[in-house]
C-alpha cells in the first residue's frame, strides 16, 4: 500500500525504501486517523511550515489500543478517505507501521530505526496528547526514540505542569522550535504554544455521524 489519488513529492515509503529517505528529514504524524479532521490537516500545516522537515508522513495504526470499542475502516479505506481532504504534496499516507509489523509507538520508533537508519525523524502531536502520553505503552522509550514536537490544540491551558512528562528529570523541554534538524534532539519535548488552535477530533466527528 502507499498513496492513492493524492499527489505526493515521494512516494510512500516502504521497509526496502531506505536509500530514498536517506539523508532527509521526516515529520511522523501517527493516528489512526478515523476519520481524518481538520486538526490533522491543520497540524500538518503548522509542523510543514515550522519544521525543517523535508516530507510529514501520516502514519497510519491498524488500531487504537484506547478505543477497542469502535469499529475501524482497514487502513486502505481510511488511507483512501485521507486523500480526498489532503492537498499539500509534502503529506506522504502511509501503512508503513503494518509493513513493519508494529503496533505500538514505541515498537514504531525502533523500527524505523532499524528500516531507515540513515533518515532524521522527529515525531509530530496536537496539545490534546501530552495528557494521555503517560499511558501509552513504554512511553518514556517513545521518548528515548524520537524528538518531540507538541503543536498547540485545546484542551492545554493551564495542564502543562501537571503531567507526568513535564517531571520526567531525564526529558529537556523546550518552548521555541529550532531552525535546523539537527538541532533538534531525542529526550526532548518541544513545546510550540503558538498559533491559532481547532477544536476538531475523530471521536467528535465519530459521534456526530453516530458511530462512537
Amino acid at each position: 500500500m502507499g498513496n492513492t489519488s493524492h499527489n505526493s513529492l515521494f512516494p510512500a515509503p516502504n521497509v526496502k525504501s531506505s536509500r530514498l529517505w536517506a539523508g532527509k528529514t521526516i515529520g511522523i504524524l501517527g493516528g489512526s486517523f478515523n476519520p481524518v479532521h481538520e486538526g490533522h490537516v491543520h497540524i500538518s500545516k503548522q509542523a510543514l511550515a515550522n519544521l525543517p522537515i523535508d516530507a510529514l508522513w501520516w502514519s497510519f495504526t491498524s488500531g487504537n489500543p484506547f478505543k477497542t470499542h469502535i469499529s475501524m475502516p482497514s487502513i486502505d479505506q481510511r488511507i483512501t478517505q485521507a486523500a480526498e481532504q489532503v492537498d499539500d504534496p509534502r503529506i506522504i499516507l502511509t501503512d508503513i507501521e503494518a509493513q513493519m509489523g508494529v503496533q505500538r509507538t514505541h515498537e514504531f520508533g525502533k523500527a524505523l530505526a532499524y528500516y531507515f537508519p540513515n533518515t532524521r525523524f522527529i515525531w509530530v502531536g496536537g496539545m490534546d496528547l501530552p495528557e494521555q502520553f503517560h499511558h501509552w505503552g513504554k512511553w518514556k522509550s517513545v521518548i528515548r526514540s524520537f524528538p518531540i514536537v507538541f503543536f498547540k490544540r485545546p484542551p492545554y491551558k493551564g495542564t502543562l505542569k501537571r503531567i507526568p512528562i513535564k517531571i520526567l528529570q531525564s526529558v529537556k523541554h523546550i518552548y521555541h522550535l529550532p531552525k535546523a534538524a539537527s538541532l533538534f534532539k531525542k529526550n526532548h519535548i518541544y513545546w510550540a504554544l503558538q498559533g491559532s488552535t481547532l477544536k476538531a477530533s475523530s471521536s467528535a466527528i465519530r459521534g456526530a455521524e453516530g458511530k462512537v
